[in-house]
């Protein structure tokens, strides 16, 4: 789904250069984050050459590293937190702080200028918050706060090999060391896969201790070849022999000819559907320069031969990678309507727990926008003075209205430039504290909040939607709006009007009915009515109108495209059932909305794939439950730059255009049939548990497959385990730029070891290894597994010997003349 329209040319995509002065380290006085521990230490703050951790050492404590590929947010200045100077004076362990304001060295700054926040942590709900006030003349927390934001949210940093992952490993391992400026070797052991005896003798092995765990390492003695090599020994891969024997070796079975290696990347590493005059096979001197890259042998590379080792070295690099780094990058066309996209959207987005006893907090609008998310939701109620953000009806708490305005306005476009959707259920029946809502949505968003339509799209029938491109960086509200009174009249007698025909005609007994609005109201949750719109709220309102929906046929007829209408997962899911190509031709022209049903009271989800294959585009959820239809949900939205944007595929957007969402084949399509093999894992644990992997996939009802096929279970072995059985077939993909593949390694007990979710028709053949995520989608550093793929055009079985004749001729001649013989 993720290409589902790209351009043909490549995106460079490049990491950053890391700026010297942040190698170097910068001071600052870390302090922390709880009220009720007031000390704090100055530490020099730094971050590695490659940019995979920062790290930094407070007095008489190892010191502390942080992967970069962790962080969440950077703050800096006013958004960043604050130290409570007057209560901290009474500690003497802050008295350093508060010396170092008052002196002379440090220029006369506000302390809220020189502040800098670190936001870390798998769950949006639980986070770690590392705080810093910069003591150098020139202050450089913004800086600081700048760049993090951009390396941590870089593909290249998110999207990594094995071998960027093992290079991470050691550079983490080389930095964190002890008081004594050493490398603990008991961290090292944890690295490995725990404690074992083949980790002992992988240490003896490479000369680097004795085999006591209490000892350490000189970090001028632990180099990244030896590291490796630590790792070969540790993670014994007997599987590698079988596909370097493929290649067909040379002499004693010591190397792979330069011809040989070619025919490999140009075959089974090869996508066959790819043009070879867009996409060229690799030639003879970039295979040459492949070999030199990788084989570590300089007898054989000067020879142009490539050993087993430079094969693994091949494939555990960038140059290897399951999904070109390109397609995380923003690669779609951003200038359609906004009906044309699957919009990342978040429901009841104040939660941080249940939707009965929970907190409400401003934070989590913060985590959500970051992750990418761009419609939010704002559930308003009367306050004492204030309005107030609240789930009606239960013991959840509140949040103040302002306090989440200003966390939107913070957060809103630090990681995506693409326009925000604020979606209000407003329950405030106060005109004046409407009023107040309004202005607060005027003073704090100043220019970025979309008042007036754009010229080039008007408000009116038989339009369109402005695109992303031409609405960036505004924030666009939705709310109820006033209606003209000769409008209202309108509405209604064209509802009176679809309700007579209805009345009158054969309908499926599961039709959206006025009476089923009653029942969709008990499955909101909370009060589905709300408040009158009063002219301040009303006049912010412009392409995102909502109305009750009453029939496809008056949308079909009134074709405004700025009116959009919220379901539950159950009124959804019946007009899906019913009116499929319906409810695609009514998302090509204008939005909808769907959300969980209030049974979901644990905050659970329903899962969103099967509203995308209407082209639902606000398809909303729970960000603060990390299940799987959140772990798809944040697999898809990540590609096209992490923008919170994703094209539809051309068959819901191209007007006039038939499609059937149940549909087993479509016109224009050719269904691809994918195979893949999970051979083995490496490093999927440092506890000695049992695994096996799932492998499922999601899109149209016809290419979805889930909890048919796993791998056997591979008993107390989580260091090397090898599952190499069956072959996993999925036949017929009919829609490939809608599917996503899982996979995912668990343990015996249910738990979640690792998971990816990879866009289907972005998948690349042959033997690849996959780095694995953890719940929240964020690289888990040692964790892959390694894989054969097999992508191919979808042939009929009534059809398989004629293609199998073309595609190979000769093969298939002499199978013929071989069967044939035998038969007589």
């Amino acid at each position: 789904m993720a290409g589902a329209e790209s351009a043909v040319h490549r995106v460079l995509v490049e990491k950053p250069s890391i700026p010297e002065r942040l190698i170097n380290g910068s001071k600052f006085i870390k302090w922390p984050k709880s009220d009720n521990d007031v000390s704090s230490v100055q530490v020099t703050l730094r971050i590695d050459p490659q940019g995979h951790v920062i790290y930094w050492q407070e007095p008489g404590r190892d010191t502390e590293c942080l992967e970069i590929s962790c962080i969440r947010d950077t703050r800096a200045g006013k958004y960043a937190k604050e130290p409570k100077l007057e209560r901290a004076a009474q500690n003497n362990g802050v008295r350093l702080l508060l010396h170092l304001f008052s002196s002379k060295r440090v220029p006369p700054f506000p302390v809220t200028e020189k502040c800098l926040t670190i936001v870390y942590g798998v769950k949006l709900v639980e986070l770690t918050f590392l705080n810093f006030v910069s003591v150098e003349p020139e202050p450089q927390q913004c800086e600081w706060a700048d760049f993090l934001l951009l390396l941590a949210y870089h593909p290249c940093t998110r999207h990594v090999s094995v071998q960027t992952s093992v290079e991470k490993a050691y550079t983490r391992l080389k930095l964190e060391t002890n008081q004594m400026g050493e490398i603990p070797v008991k961290k090292l052991i944890k690295v490995l896969g725990g404690k074992s005896r083949r980790v002992d003798h992988a240490l003896l092995s490479v000369g680097l201790v004795t085999g006591k765990r209490d000892v350490s390492i000189k970090p001028e003695d632990f180099h990244l070849t030896g590291f490796k090599k630590l790792l070969q020994f540790c993670c014994l891969r007997p599987e590698l022999d079988t596909v370097f024997s493929s290649l067909g070796t040379g002499a004693r079975r010591m190397y792979v000819s330069q011809q040989k290696f070619k025919e490999f990347i140009n075959t089974e590493q090869r996508d066959p559907k790819l043009n070879e005059i867009l996409y060229p096979v690799k030639t003879d001197d970039q295979v040459l320069e492949y070999i030199t890259n990788f084989e570590s042998n300089e007898m054989f590379a000067a020879k142009g031969q490539l050993t087993l080792e430079g094969l693994d070295a091949y494939l555990q690099s960038d140059d290897n990678l399951i999904v070109e780094p390109d397609r995380y990058a923003e690669h779609q066309s951003m200038t359609a309507p906004l009906s044309h996209y699957f919009i990342n959207s978040s429901h009841n987005t104040y939660l941080t727990g249940t939707q009965l006893r929970s907190k409400s907090s401003a934070e989590i609008y913060r985590q959500v926008l970051l992750t990418g998310c761009r419609c939010v939701e704002l559930d308003c109620w009367e306050g004492d003075e204030e309005p107030v953000i609240n789930h009606g009806f239960t013991l959840c708490t509140h949040v103040l209205f302002r306090e989440v305005i200003e966390a939107i306005n913070e957060s809103a476009f630090k990681t995506s430039p693409y326009p925000v959707i604020l979606s209000f259920e407003n329950h405030v029946d106060n005109p004046q504290q409407q009023a107040k809502m309004a202005q607060y949505c005027r003073d704090i968003f100043g220019d970025k909040l979309l008042i007036d339509p754009l010229s080039k799209y008007p408000i009116v029938s038989d339009s369109c939607l402005p695109p992303p491109s031409e609405i960036k960086y505004k924030i666009i509200v939705k709310n109820k709006k006033q209606r003209p009174s000769a409008d209202s009249d309108l509405h209604n007698r064209e509802t009176s009007t679809s309700s007579l025909n209805s009345d009158k005609s054969s309908r499926p007994k599961g039709r959206i009915t006025n009476l089923d609005y009653e029942e969709n109201a008990k499955e909101a949750g909370t009060a589905m009515k709300e408040s009158k719109a009063y002219e301040a709220m009303s006049s912010l309102v412009n392409y995102v109108q909502p109305v009750r929906f009453k029939s496809f046929d008056i949308s079909e007829r009134r074709k405004r495209c700025y009116e959009i209408s919220s379901f539950t997962e159950s009124a959804a899911l019946r007009l899906l059932t019913f009116y499929p190509m319906d409810f695609v031709r009514y998302n090509r022209r204008q939005m909808s909305r769907i959300y969980p049903k209030g049974a979901r009271v644990d905050s659970s989800n329903y899962m969103p794939q099967i509203f995308w294959n209407a082209g639902c585009q606000f398809v909303a959820l729970n960000f603060q439950i990390l299940d799987q239809p959140m772990q798809l949900n944040m697999g898809l939205f990540e590609f096209n730059g992490s923008t919170g944007y994703i094209l539809k595929p051309p068959h819901m957007r191209i007007k006039d255009r038939q499609f059937d969402p149940f549909s087993k084949n479509l016109d224009g399509v050719v269904a691809i049939t994918l195979k893949i093999k999970i051979i083995s894992g490496q490093f999927l644990s440092s506890s000695k548990v049992s695994t096996y992997v799932e492998v499922d996939m999601y899109g149209l009802p016809a290419d979805t497959i889930r909890k048919r096929f796993k791998t056997k279970t591979v008993e107390g072995n989580s260091l090397n385990p090898y599952y190499n059985g069956d072959e996993f077939v999925f036949e017929k993909v009919v829609l490939p730029n809608l599917a996503t593949l899982r996979i995912a390694v668990m343990e015996t007990n249910g738990s979640m070891l690792g998971q990816r979710f990879l866009p289907v028709d972005a998948l690349k053949p042959g033997y690849r290894y996959i780095t694995l995520r953890n719940e929240g989608n964020q690289p888990l550093t040692m964790p892959s597994i390694f894989i054969h793929l097999q992508v191919g055009d979808y042939v009929p079985p009534e059809l398989m010997e004629f293609s199998e004749a073309l595609v190979n001729p000769i093969t298939y001649m002499k199978e013929k003349e071989r069967a044939e013989k035998e038969l007589k």
